[in-house]
C-alpha cells in the first residue's frame, strides 16, 4: 500500500495499520519508522508517543481524508490533543510533513 498527495506524490510506499485497539495501543513503541514508511491509525483522533523511540510527525485526517490537523517533530513522551473530526492518524518519520511539504486542507489518497 502506498499515500499519495493529490498531485500524484508519494509521501510513503510502506504501510503499516493499526485497527485494532491492540495494534493502536502499541502502535511505533519500541520500532522505528524507515524514511518511506508510515502507520496508520484508525480510528484515532489522539496520539501519544510514550515508550518511543524518536521524534515523529503525525497528520490528523477526517472521513474524507483531508487533513484537519499537523503535529510535526512530536517528541517521545508527549501526548496530542483530542482532534475533533479526526478519524484517523498517519504517523511519519520526523520532518516528513516539511520535505514533503504536507498541508492542512489538502487530501491524501491510500492506494493498494
Amino acid at each position: 500500500m502506498k499515500i499519495r498527495k493529490h498531485d500524484g506524490v508519494y509521501i510513503s510506499e510502506k504501510i503499516e495499520w493499526g485497527r485494532t485497539i491492540w495494534t493502536r495501543a502499541r502502535g511505533l513503541i519500541g520500532k522505528n519508522l524507515d524514511s518511506d514508511a508510515a502507520f496508520i491509525l484508525s480510528p484515532c483522533n489522539q496520539i501519544h508517543t510514550w515508550f518511543m523511540k524518536e521524534e515523529i510527525d503525525c497528520v490528523f485526517l477526517n472521513k474524507d481524508n483531508e487533513i484537519v490537523y499537523i503535529l510535526s517533530n512530536c517528541p517521545p513522551w508527549r501526548a496530542s490533543k483530542k482532534i475533533k473530526n479526526a478519524t484517523c492518524v498517519v504517523e511519519l518519520p520526523s520532518g516528513k510533513v516539511d520535505e514533503m511539504n504536507i498541508q492542512i486542507g489538502e487530501s491524501l489518497f491510500i492506494e493498494s
